[in-house]
């Protein structure tokens, strides 16, 4: 009698493969999380070749950090496909690092997303790329809540945690934005029209401003930026090149 059960029972089902997947999950996570950054990162490359504008340093970090991302969405995709879909640990950590530099970027994106909502009709481009980041991050973490489910169904070991490649690109992030950053913050209180925050503003520049960035600010008609800390801090409220040399 057990026996006979024992050879009638099912054996145990596991989770359902990549290939199982439907269409619509697929190619939402294909779109969103492989295909729209590298849309992203080609039409950001259109726009500096077609303003005949050099590409600056710390915008070739930034590509590299975006890069990360449909890199990381691709691995994942592919580790789905596998029939024991254990990622190593390397995997984690790129996912970690991808999912962290799709925050940053969302974060700096979201308050363009209400503008490029206004004019979707005449840029529907424009605000596919302000969305980018957000739709990228959510098919990261749709895409490794998928697979850590499917490795539990398949009795692999648990997903390595990701927080190694965070801290790494929290890193990475702080070293290039920072300078910049406290730079536009000392200029625009060194510009302010209360005479203890100018001074404040001045003593910062003093010490931690970086003064090629003033001196090219200085030449433009106004501050153009090509770091987010600058986009973050310029975009409502550009500092004009006229409140900048009286600074530098």
């Amino acid at each position: 009698m057990i026996d006979h059960y024992e050879a009638v029972r099912l054996p145990f089902k596991p989770a359902l493969p990549y290939h199982t997947l439907s269409d619509s999950v697929r190619a939402a996570l294909w779109f969103g999380g492989v295909i729209l950054p590298l849309i992203s990162l080609a039409l950001v490359h259109v726009g500096y070749v077609g303003g005949s504008m050099p590409l600056p340093g710390t915008m070739l970090i930034h590509v590299f950090l975006i890069i990360s991302v449909p890199l990381a969405n691709a691995l994942l995709l592919r580790a789905m496909m596998s029939e024991r879909p254990s990622p190593p640990r390397p995997l984690a950590l790129l996912h970690g690092f991808a999912a962290t530099v799709s925050t940053i970027y969302t974060i700096v994106f979201l308050p363009l997303i209400p503008i490029t909502t206004a004019v979707i009709l005449s840029y529907g481009i424009f605000l596919l790329l302000v969305l980018a980041p957000l739709l990228s991050l959510i098919a990261l973490l749709a895409g490794r809540r998928l697979l850590g489910e499917m490795v539990r169904e398949t009795g692999g070991a648990p997903l390595p945690s990701a927080w190694p490649g965070v801290l790494v690109a929290m890193a990475v992030v702080a070293a290039v934005e920072l300078p910049a950053a406290v730079t536009l913050i000392g200029m625009r209180m060194a510009t302010s029209s209360v005479h203890a925050t100018r001074a404040d503003g001045v003593r910062l520049l003093r010490h931690l401003g970086n003064e090629k960035m003033i001196a090219s600010m200085c030449k433009r008609q106004d501050t153009s930026v090509t770091d987010l800390s600058g986009l973050m801090l310029t975009i409502a409220n550009p500092i004009k090149r006229t409140q900048a040399c009286p600074v530098s």
